[in-house]
């Protein structure tokens, strides 16, 4: 959040697998009006990409954006080190060693956040501080990935407000054009994953009934396409050292994947199909210049199988709510690979044309996401529970700890139990209110009168639910134990929205 005078300014960032995108939402008191701003690198999302190298005295110096997209190799031969994709890495035990710096994949992170962090506050054009955030993240993010994202964050001078779903953000962004519907698909496809969400609405709520991911994305077919091209390379003799795409080296991958890419946004304009994609590389595999000319019919037929696969994934999701496509009201289209044309054919011929179900195009797939993270930044969407989490108690009975409709963050409340006499353990069996076992805690007892166990549950701002077990008594000197359950079903409130009183000028 950023303040000035009447002016304030809230934030929203999706950090994807491949680009980070940041929204913000200026609001004019005075005016009753509100700002919709977009902040990226020459028009696009930052790339989630970062060069670190070791400096003196294990001081890092980094560097990030397209420059190192499209130069790793130019980076790694000036002795940085080149991560990619590095969300992917939170949460694993994982090492590295850049010279005399050792670093951590949260610790990466935070190089990323803090260069895009100060891009921004040096940007001639608008410069923007950001101190404070609302972050969106894929469902199936775990506890830890979120705790360190969190401390990332905070590491690079962001407060993270709140960790918010991915798919809830994009539908509150998009709400105005799906608000009469009450069964919305959000189809989320960027560069590393597509991430497709079944979200239900009653009454002011957003519920996320079903989640499925898909790792085939925008850079699979980037892929596709430079392995393709390579081929035609070694059949029209251009290249007289014939080794495979796959022997590659860094340099030579680096510089067609770029162009590839490049040819592949061309082709998401129907305008521009009747033109064939340049493909014109300089000092490839030890020749002066290569060069191709990508015709549309091949680009389709390369990613033909593809798109058929990421379409057949929306009904895995109804089969996961075990829903069928009469249940299907609307498909939100977001992030940067939903635009490829042969998939707004299928999208509008399948699902439109056939099954009438109304396909949502937002005007910036990329920032959608973030879009809507800013505005439940400013609106202050409430998260609640969506089930109860309690104990399985010996008589076969469920005792709740944290009830359904606690509103997050929930800071907890504590109940003690005690323990059958002569008991050598306490032995916890954490369950919802369908009897599903979250987890299991065990701590020793010895069944002495006085003795009890103390249950606190707390939910924080990251959607993760914590447990806390402490023995008490004559046991006091037992070591609590703690569990975090983080796939438990939320809801969203956006009941605010409907009163939201500002126009939003884009």
């Amino acid at each position: 959040m950023n303040t000035n005078g009447t002016q304030i300014e809230h934030f929203g960032i999706d950090f994807g697998t491949t680009n980070i995108a940041v929204g913000g939402l200026l609001l004019d008191h005075d005016t009753q009006k509100a700002f919709r701003v977009l902040y990226g690198e020459d028009g696009v999302p930052f790339p989630s990409i970062v060069a670190v190298k070791d400096e003196v005295g294990g001081k890092p110096k980094v560097r990030f954006g397209r420059r190192v997209k499209t130069q790793i190799a130019t980076m790694q031969d000036e002795g940085y080190k080149v991560f990619k994709s590095i969300k992917t890495a939170l949460g694993e035990e994982i090492k590295y060693e850049i010279g005399s710096l050792r670093t951590t994949p949260s610790k990466v992170v935070s190089f990323l956040i803090s260069s895009i962090k100060q891009y921004l506050e040096k940007n001639p054009k608008r410069p923007v501080k950001i101190d404070e955030a609302t972050v969106a993240v894929p469902v199936d993010f775990t506890t830890k990935q979120r705790e360190e994202l969190c401390k990332a964050f905070e590491k690079a001078g962001i407060k993270v407000r709140k960790i918010v779903s991915e798919s809830v953000a994009a539908y509150i962004r998009n709400r105005d054009a799906v608000k009469q519907f009450s069964r919305v698909v959000v189809f989320d496809w960027g560069g590393g994953t597509l991430d497709i969400s079944l979200l239900e609405v009653k009454k002011g709520k957003v519920y996320e009934i079903a989640t499925t991911g898909w790792k085939v994305a925008g850079d699979k077919i980037d892929e596709t396409i430079a392995e393709f091209v390579h081929n035609k390379f070694l059949s029209t003799d251009q290249i007289k050292n014939k080794k495979s795409y796959d022997e590659l080296s860094d340099r030579d991958k680096t510089k067609l994947l770029v162009q590839c890419e490049d040819a592949k946004i061309k082709f998401a304009e129907e305008e521009d199909i009747d033109y064939p994609a340049n493909i014109s590389i300089l000092d490839y595999c030890g020749e002066e210049k290569v060069f191709y000319r990508l015709k549309y019919e091949d680009f389709e037929a390369l990613i033909s199988q593809i798109i058929s696969d990421a379409v057949g994934q929306i009904g895995v999701v109804l089969d996961k709510a075990d829903k069928t496509w009469q249940d299907l009201n609307a498909i939100i289209m977001v992030g940067g690979t939903s635009n490829l044309l042969p998939l707004r054919q299928i999208m509008e011929g399948e699902f439109f044309g056939k099954r009438k179900i109304k396909i949502i195009y937002p005007e910036r797939p990329q920032w959608s996401v973030a879009e809507g993270a800013a505005l439940i930044d400013c609106l202050d969407c409430r998260y609640e529970l969506n089930q109860d989490i309690g104990i399985a108690l010996s008589d076969g009975s469920f005792y709740p700890i944290i009830k359904r409709g606690s509103k997050i963050p929930f800071e907890g409340t504590s109940v003690k139990f005690g323990t059958i006499d002569n008991a050598k353990s306490a032995n916890f069996i954490i369950v919802d209110d369908k009897a599903n076992v979250l987890d299991r805690l065990t701590l020793p007892a010895k069944g002495f009168l006085g003795e009890y166990f103390e249950i606190c549950g707390k939910i924080d701002n990251s959607l993760t639910a914590r447990i806390t077990i402490r023995a008490s008594g004559t046991m006091s000197n037992v070591a609590p134990q703690t569990v975090d359950i983080n796939r438990l079903s939320y809801y969203c409130d956006i009941s605010e929205i409907e009163n939201y009183q500002f126009s939003i000028i884009q």
